[in-house]
């Protein structure tokens, strides 16, 4: 909350209306600060807790009844919402569309949960374990909160009319990092046009099946969308700047699922100290020499362990463990529509290759039978 200084006990006022007097209740406050409204109230307010400078100090009393002064600092800003007006309250919100409003599954639920925030909700969709959550169901009144693993493209959705209920989806940027102003460019590029907004892009991206997307570039201006096979990090990818342009390079962690956390020793294929989870991920996605299936994080050493599962490591007595989180990749195969297709088109050339010879082989079989039957008739 607000590091406001104290003046003779009272802290500086936050008023509705410039019209307010204040004169009587705070005749010994040397500095006021007084809102016309309540949002430029609520952005000061926001942007001191973004910087770090919202603090609060509270007068407490000890077991010797003595008069102590606390002080607590704001990690992020709670408003509570009016139901109809459905703002979010913090940054987990931004990350969904509201496409249902007054609305509520009828179906079957993976998870669920009950007495949440919406924020809380949103925040249980972007941890959840144990399946990727895109949608999730909130009512206000009760605060259960549903989670769904399909997008409404992927799996249409039975819901019923509710006004105390909301239906969200996970956006399509939720899986992508965004750098303002910068632009990736190559010759190779699948240029898009014209396309409204960056999510609009992202799910391009997602599907596309001419390519394997790995970041794209969004040109508000034109309205343009370019697919690119170049990863931020690419020693490929050209970084220019551009005032015109943002560039969104997928997540190397959303190419994960999150399986487990388990006492583990300290040793694998390739072993990376001082790492964060971000890093891991990124490691595991872009090795050389190594098919990384799959890493192990820990996080009080700060050690990745990529795994490739075709290689046996020889295991010490004397190698340290500790608590590490196992990371699967596989959900870069299920939001990438190029390596669905792909895998598709592989399995029926298989099938196709695969019929082929069985009917060449049908054909031979035939043939001799033929002979021989024609034979065995002539003699």
């Amino acid at each position: 909350m607000i590091a406001w200084p104290l003046y003779d006990g009272f802290a500086p006022a936050f008023l509705k209306d410039e019209s307010t007097d204040i004169s009587q209740s705070y005749r010994n406050v040397p500095e006021q600060t007084v809102y016309s409204n309540n949002i430029e109230l609520f952005n000061t307010l926001k942007n001191l807790v973004v910087d770090g400078k919202f603090t609060l100090f509270i007068s407490t009393k000890d077991e010797n009844n003595q008069v102590k002064l606390k002080t607590i600092k704001a990690k992020e800003l709670v408003e509570a919402p009016d139901r109809f007006d459905r703002f979010g309250t913090t940054l987990l919100l931004s990350r969904y569309n509201l496409i249902h409003p007054n609305s509520k599954f009828i179906t079957f639920q993976e998870v669920e949960f009950s007495q949440l925030s919406i924020d809380d909700c949103a925040k249980k969709c972007n941890e959840q374990v144990g399946f990727d959550c895109n949608m999730f169901e909130f009512c206000y009144q009760t605060g259960d909160c549903r989670l769904r693993r399909y997008t409404e493209n992927e799996k249409p959705t039975n819901f019923t009319t509710d006004l105390n209920c909301d239906i969200y989806e996970k956006d399509a940027l939720s899986h992508y990092n965004q750098f303002r102003s910068h632009v990736s460019v190559n010759e190779k590029d699948l240029k898009y046009v014209p396309v409204n907004n960056p999510s609009e892009c992202a799910r391009k991206c997602d599907k596309e099946t001419k390519i394997n997307c790995k970041s794209f570039n969004y040109c508000p201006v034109t309205y343009a969308c370019y697919l690119s096979e170049s990863h931020l990090t690419d020693a490929s990818s050209n970084l220019n700047k551009n005032s015109t342009c943002d560039h969104f390079s997928r997540k190397f962690l959303s190419d994960f699922t999150y399986v487990a956390t388990s006492e583990i020793k300290l040793i694998g294929e390739v072993v990376f100290n001082d790492a964060n989870l971000e890093a891991c991920s990124a490691y595991c996605v872009t090795a050389e020499g190594i098919r990384c299936k799959s890493f192990e994080y820990c996080e009080s050493s700060k050690t990745c362990i990529l795994n490739s599962g075709s290689s046996n490591v020889i295991v010490s007595p004397n190698v340290p463990t500790d608590k590490c989180g196992h990371y699967r990749r596989e959900y870069f195969y299920e939001t990438n529509e190029y390596y669905n297709f792909k895998t598709k088109s592989d399995k029926s050339k298989g099938v196709l290759i695969g019929l082929s010879i069985a009917f060449s082989i049908v054909s031979v079989a035939g043939g001799i039978l033929g002979t021989i039957f024609f034979l065995t008739k002539k003699n």
